[in-house]
């Protein structure tokens, strides 16, 4: 791995250098730290894993040195039986491996987590609620989003992404605006932060020493050769499909709920009309007044929109992604082409 491998799709037209506008300005994570992750999401699938990241944060840069995978269960029954018998999972597994790794002079300070992913899904509520939990406790905390199914085509798929401030303080207030991106196409729920691979000297110097020794015998640029895209984009439509499905039903509860909160407005106005009247009655007999607004009156509550937001963004990411991969696609088909031509 290079000593500064960026590893992001949000950049600006200055050279090519991402931009961030968050607490958290770029995440420098080891090499080592990579690979980790890497065997750790590649030996538990087709089970999504996920795990723990450990290093230090300071002056809004993450310094990201270690990681390790917490266990995870295909089934709620296997779960049961290792809480029964006492094995040690998920808080409670992290929190005794941090111990272990202080006992070892290992960085042991949590910095965020990581999970794996298939072909971009990865948007839903309990990924939000988790983000915002370790963003309370750790100001400073990342999540990784790893994709073993689009590395497996031939691109290193690692994202570090946080919950934008505006998101956070409107999840709180449980009001959230119409708008899910941008004027500039950007997410108004995550924002995308640079990650940056560094590897240590001796690390740098022994690649050099392998790459004079073993030389061609370690290029292993064979994606450069897949012309075939069909897999790749059969899947992804399949999850678009579902997306543009899930946002549907969003966009008709909220139509709903919005025709009962114009229901309960029309009966309210009728109810302070119906009770002015009364009052003019009473007025004119001399009986007391009652309130021209009903308190007894019940108010629907407003729709909640997260549903909506989280499928619109996750409905982007698949489109991003298909456009990503398109465009490569059709450079290799294109070249591949030109060659068959000259033939």
């Amino acid at each position: 791995m290079s000593d500064s491998n960026q590893v992001t799709s949000t950049q600006n037209n200055n050279n090519g250098i991402p931009t961030c506008n968050d607490d958290v300005k770029e995440v420098h994570v080891d090499g080592l730290v990579v690979l980790q992750i890497i065997q750790q999401c590649e030996s538990t699938l087709p089970a999504l894993s996920k795990g723990c990241l450990l290093g230090l944060g300071e002056n809004n840069i993450v310094e990201v040195t270690h990681s390790f995978g917490t266990p995870i269960y295909a089934t709620a029954e296997e779960e049961q039986q290792a809480r029964d018998s006492g094995e040690l999972y998920g808080e409670r597994y992290e929190q005794e491996m941090m111990k272990l790794l202080k006992d070892v002079n290992v960085d042991n300070n949590c910095v965020g987590w990581y999970k794996a992913c298939e072909l971009g899904s990865f948007i839903d509520s309990k990924l939000i609620k988790s983000m915002l939990s370790y963003q309370n406790e750790l100001p400073l905390s990342v999540l990784f989003v790893y994709d073993p199914y689009r590395t497996k085509a031939g691109h290193l798929s690692l994202k570090a992404y946080r919950l934008k401030k505006q998101f956070v303080q409107d999840y709180n207030n449980k009001k959230f605006t119409f708008g899910t991106f941008n004027t500039k196409g950007e997410s108004e729920i995550f924002i995308e932060i640079p990650i940056i691979v560094k590897n240590a000297n001796a690390i740098k110097a022994f690649l050099w020493d392998l790459k004079d020794a073993q030389g061609n015998e370690l290029d292993t640029d064979f994606d450069r050769f897949d012309l075939s895209t069909n897999p790749f984009l059969e899947r992804n439509l399949e999850f678009l499909i579902k997306s543009v499905d899930d946002f549907g039903r969003e966009q008709r509860y909220i139509d709903e709920r919005q025709i009962k909160v114009q229901r309960a407005l029309a009966a309210f106005s009728r109810s302070k009309i119906k009770r002015a009247k009364e009052n003019e009655a009473r007025l004119a007999a001399g009986q007391p007044l009652i309130p021209v607004e009903d308190p007894e009156f019940r108010w629907p509550n407003k729709p909640n929109r997260l549903g909506s937001m989280l499928a619109a963004t996750q409905i982007n990411e698949y489109c991003n992604q298909i456009n990503r991969f398109n465009g490569q696609g059709f450079s290799k088909l294109f070249l591949a082409g030109s060659l068959r031509k000259e033939e």
